[in-house]
């Protein structure tokens, strides 16, 4: 039995999953909503956490901040369904 290697430039099956397809199946249910709003506060608290002083004294929480603010930002980005937009 032939060994199988990775599929690099394997052709996309015609009903394959994405990001897009997967997203889309998603959106609207009520779990779904929690996670994204889990999200959200998640990103807000974040924000909030700029106007604490003991961070704003220290630049290297401030860039670990920041880095958490656009790791959330970008999730929230890809994962929120757009009409018209390929996420994936």
């Amino acid at each position: 039995m032939p060994s199988r290697g990775p599929r690099r430039g394997r052709e996309p099956r015609k009903n394959e999953m994405n990001l897009s397809k997967a997203i889309a199946h998603l959106h609207g249910r009520d779990d779904w909503n929690a996670v994204l709003d889990y999200l959200e506060k998640e990103r807000e608290s974040c924000l909030s956490d700029f106007q604490d002083p003991e961070r704003l004294e220290n630049p290297q929480a401030l860039a670990r901040l920041a880095g958490e603010i656009s790791a959330f930002d970008r999730a929230l980005r890809n994962l929120r369904y757009d009409e018209g937009t390929d996420a994936g």
